[in-house]
């Protein structure tokens, strides 16, 4: 990375800016697409120039991974995770989404203590309770929001976002199977297959009148969601492992909620509500914790996986 340590910080800096830009840019651009249409559209978009690079190099057969872990992971982790994330963020707020989605780096330490072995001490397993009550009050309360046009279902939209937050962290716990494999034919597959279960999904929709009217605008978002977040972010973020430490890599984590929540409020009107200030507060503290916690350094493909973000992804 050029620039040594001095421009990993800075890329990590833009990278976590881009990433906290996508929920509330993906909300913007569902007035062009469909979420199922969006979805399949980042996926396929991604999956092209890091398969295009693995054929030139000679690595895109046989796959860098075994199927048998390559499929689940792909079809139902990467693509019925991100469709559900987008169909619940239909129905709730950006505000709500971010926080509730910052729990997930919790959720995969925790699995990872369950079917890993890894350890978890007093202060990850504090970290873990502060972060689900965090979450338990914004779902909680948010409920009794009432309806508003940017949030028609905010409970059952909040409820998906959680269940898309446990799925993400099942994912990255199950990634670190893949920790062998290169990481750019290794997520090209998983993009790969995502698009594989979501694009014949998005045609029906489609042609059963979902929403699909492209801008020149809407077409750059697009571009910019699959290209800049997925791709140019995953490998900047395993990059600056190089020079940078587990810990100092991690804690740029916090800066993409907030950041999320910022651009919600100036790109959508969000209005940032109490409990969402205080189930926020919560679950930041609660990840603090967790990730302070000593625990091994992370190999590069396990690294991003455990952001939760990209693709969040983010």
């Amino acid at each position: 990375m050029p620039g040594g340590r001095g421009g990993a910080l800075v890329a990590l800096l833009l990278v976590n800016v881009m990433w906290g830009s996508t929920l509330p840019i993906s909300k913007l651009a569902f007035a062009e697409f469909s979420p199922l249409a969006l979805s399949a559209l980042r996926l396929s978009l991604a999956a092209l120039p890091l398969l295009g690079w693995a054929a030139l190099r000679g690595q895109l057969w046989p796959p860098p991974a075994p199927l048998r872990l390559l499929l689940p992971l792909g079809l139902l982790a990467m693509g019925g995770n991100i469709a559900l994330l987008y169909l619940a963020l239909v129905q709730t707020t950006v505000v709500d989404a971010s926080i509730i989605s910052a729990v997930t780096p919790v959720g995969t330490l925790l699995l990872a203590r369950l079917f890993l072995g890894e350890r978890a001490g007093t202060r990850r397993w504090l970290g873990a309770a502060l972060s689900l009550l965090g979450v338990a009050a914004v779902v909680t309360l948010g409920a009794v929001g009432g309806v508003t046009t940017d949030a028609p279902n905010r409970l059952l939209g909040d409820l998906g976002v959680l269940v898309s937050s446990a799925g993400w962290a099942a994912y990255s716990t199950a990634s670190k199977r893949l920790s062998g494999g290169p990481l750019g034919p290794t997520l090209g597959w998983l993009f790969a297959l995502g698009a594989l279960v979501l694009v014949p999904l998005a045609a029906w929709d489609v042609a059963t009148g979902g929403r699909f009217r492209p801008s020149p605008t809407g077409a750059l978002t697009v571009l910019y969601l699959a290209w800049g977040i997925y791709v140019l972010g995953f490998l900047v973020w395993v990059s600056a492992y190089r020079y940078l430490d587990a810990g100092q890599v991690g804690g740029f984590f916090n800066l993409s909620i907030v950041v999320s929540v910022l651009f919600a409020a100036l790109l959508l009107g969000e209005v940032v509500r109490p409990e969402q200030l205080a189930g926020g507060a919560l679950v930041l503290l609660g990840v603090w914790l967790a990730l302070r916690e000593p625990a091994r350094t992370p190999t590069p493909l396990e690294t991003p996986a455990r952001t939760g973000r990209a693709g969040r992804a983010p």
